[in-house]
């Protein structure tokens, strides 16, 4: 019995050496896995010019929207993706890596309507979002709809702001 113990160590010794340089010169050594993320939002037509979402915004089909990375210490892009939204204004995007020390902003470069092409500046309403992608906050990051101005206000904008107990703005 100790023969047979003696022979089957030496036997898986002997097979453990003879593999060894497979795994050290193998072509197919494991990465370490990749971090994917997806972002998603939504792109509209603000239809009363109001920097915000109403009952009369319509999504937009087929607008542009551009994801970049910068580095924060010099600014320099390091990361560039570029989608266009499909039905109800919705874009997804997946991301190949963590991007932890740079920061990220998806913008607006261009609406598939034109009646409704305007880049909103105005006051606090901005083009595009800011963010950090990693994965202390998971993998999926869902940004704030981002709209485009209609190039004349709806004529029921009015009611609207009303029913909201809003002001509305010079339409």
């Amino acid at each position: 019995m100790a023969r047979l113990t003696q022979v089957l160590i030496f036997f898986v010794v002997t097979l453990s050496f003879l593999s060894l340089p497979n795994l050290i010169y193998s072509e197919d050594v494991p990465q370490p896995p990749v971090c994917q993320f997806h972002v998603q939002g939504q792109i509209y037509c603000d239809t009363c010019r109001a920097g915000f979402i109403t009952e009369l915004s319509e999504f937009i089909a087929g607008a542009g929207v551009r994801l970049q990375c910068r580095d924060s210490k010099k600014g320099n892009i390091t990361f560039t993706e570029v989608g266009y939204t499909r039905a109800e204004g919705l874009y997804s995007m997946l991301i190949e890596r963590d991007h932890k020390n740079e920061f990220c902003e998806v913008n607006l470069p261009s609406s598939s309507r034109k009646d409704c092409d305007e880049i909103p500046i105005e006051g606090w309403v901005r083009p595009s979002l800011r963010f950090i992608l990693n994965t202390v906050n998971g993998t999926t990051r869902t940004i704030k709809p981002l709209g485009f101005f209609k190039n004349k206000a709806l004529p029921k904008c009015p009611q609207v702001f009303n029913k909201l107990g809003m002001y509305p703005p010079d339409l």
